[in-house]
């Protein structure tokens, strides 16, 4: 990364676009509509059908915040990797700095090595030194060197590089550099397939800019994640900054986009190129969804109306009223309740509502809740994201109060992003969302907590009226009323 990038103009010439500059907020692009068109598969899936995992990149760093977890991932599961870093990213300090040059070079060189390491400990790192901002006129050297990297490997090969539309000279002839090694060594794409990794295009770029119809969203597992901040927090000058008060490069806008649950890559522009792709990978979710929910619903296979224990614990009952304390109205309005389970936590919503639609995705469960006989609830068996779409759901909207407890990490990447994004169809203006999960780490989940409150706050772009956190639990509030007090005339 260096401090320089910007959109390309239509006469080719690079605009500038400076790392401080807000850019196009992250919720503008979460929400946006074109994501549901996208193919989501899980990365690991789709490395699975590779021998090999080739990145090339411009600057150290690039590795990390552009296919940082697919990188992760084939670490993962073993896949023979090379990361070829092009330039010593020796600009990667803002100007006037006296890191500029040698200093900062040698200080991201170690950077790099630590990164690679953190994300796939096995990972060949060749770092070729060539000038930083200037890899244009250098672009046959590191042409060469893909060539020899692609043509010393076996089988099939995943090459990922940066994009080309990035807004950035250097990208741009990185991933030109890789192009011409491709054309050379495997014209016709017969064992390689190249992808891109957008890094600036998230902050200068729009949803109109990007090539949806060339996109695809992977679905990254929890370890790979965790891996990509480890290698995120070794390129330190980056996401700390050189100098006294110099304002990070990788500052948390990008951040933001880094840390996203899905990784989108770009797929190289030939025809077919998407479809030869993903025509022999499973899309993300599909068959693990129907695990999740057989093994819900096995949980009341004995008899057990409530394994989960919650109605005679004291955490549970603690954790049912902060989360009830935590809305900022005491009519809560019209409410939707996502993962109800046996109606809990619906039973003491009920009385503030004017009605409840409640959802969950174990049949079971939902047949201890609706004994309830709760007025004011409607019952919906469905698996969010989809369920959001169901006219019983649909019908109950505009919500005053959503309600997400215990939920999100039983959903992929993917799922939890549409889930967001269906959400935010349905919120009234001045709605709010309330979520509760559990902290810790977690196994055979999807997801983990603080991942998914962290994608919530930055796809829905609500502000965080409240929260709470102990060592257990997270509750948010996000979007409501700034103010309670002066919603009643207290100040």
């Amino acid at each position: 990364m260096t401090d320089r990038a910007g959109a390309p103009p239509a006469d080719g010439s690079m605009a500038r676009f400076h790392h401080t500059d807000l850019g196009t907020s992250e919720s503008t692009w979460l929400l946006d509509d074109a994501w549901d068109e996208v193919p989501v598969v899980g990365v690991v899936a789709l490395l699975q059908r590779f021998d090999a995992l080739v990145v090339v990149v411009a600057h150290p760093d690039d590795e990390t915040v552009g296919p940082g977890a697919t990188l992760a991932a084939a670490g993962l599961v073993g896949l023979p990797t090379t990361v070829v870093v092009a330039t010593d990213g020796a600009h990667g300090a803002p100007k006037g700095s006296p890191w500029r040059g040698e200093p900062v070079a040698a200080l991201r060189a170690q950077e790099v090595s630590d990164a690679c390491a953190a994300l796939h400990p096995g990972a060949r790192l060749r770092r070729l030194d060539l000038p930083d901002e200037h890899l244009a006129d250098h672009s046959l050297a590191l042409a060469d060197v893909v060539a020899e990297v692609v043509h010393g490997m076996t089988g099939r090969i995943l090459l990922v590089t940066t994009y080309d539309a990035d807004g950035h000279s250097d990208h741009a002839a990185a991933h030109a550099a890789t192009r011409d090694a491709l054309d050379r060594s495997d014209p016709h794409r017969e064992r390689t397939t190249l992808l891109a990794a957008p890094i600036w295009a998230w902050l200068w770029g729009s949803p109109q800019e990007l090539p949806w119809e060339r996109c695809v969203a992977l679905d990254v597992p929890n370890a790979a994640r965790h891996a990509r901040t480890r290698a995120l927090g070794a390129h330190r000058s980056q996401v700390v900054g050189l100098g006294v008060g110099a304002e990070p490069l990788v500052g948390p806008r990008l951040r933001e986009r880094v840390e996203r649950v899905v990784e989108t890559l770009v797929v190289e522009d030939r025809p077919g190129a998407r479809d030869a792709l993903l025509g022999a990978v499973e899309p993300s979710g599909a068959l693990d969804r129907a695990g999740r929910v057989r093994r819900l619903d096995a949980m009341f296979d004995d008899g057990n109306e409530d394994p989960w224990g919650v109605e005679d614990s004291f955490y549970e009952r603690r954790k049912r009223a902060l989360t009830l304390a935590a809305p900022t109205r005491d009519r809560l309005g019209r409410v939707l309740e996502i993962g109800c389970a046996t109606g809990v936590l619906t039973r003491e919503l009920a009385p503030r509502s004017d009605a409840v639609v409640a959802v969950d995705v174990s049949a079971p469960a939902l047949e201890v809740a609706r004994r309830r006989d709760l007025p004011g609830v409607t019952w919906v068996e469905g698996h969010a994201p989809g369920v959001l779409g169901d006219p019983v759901v649909t019908g109950g909207a505009p919500y005053d109060v959503v309600v997400l407890s215990e939920v999100g990490y039983f959903l992929t990447g993917s799922e939890w992003l549409a889930t967001l994004r269906g959400l935010s169809r349905l919120l009234a203006a001045d709605g709010e969302v309330v979520l509760c999960h559990w902290q810790h780490p977690v196994r055979d989940l999807p997801l983990d907590g603080p991942a998914v409150h962290a994608q919530a706050r930055a796809a829905l772009g609500l502000p965080v009226r409240s929260s709470f956190r102990d060592g257990d639990v997270l509750i948010e509030v996000l979007g409501g009323p700034e103010s309670l007090a002066r919603e009643e005339g207290r100040r």
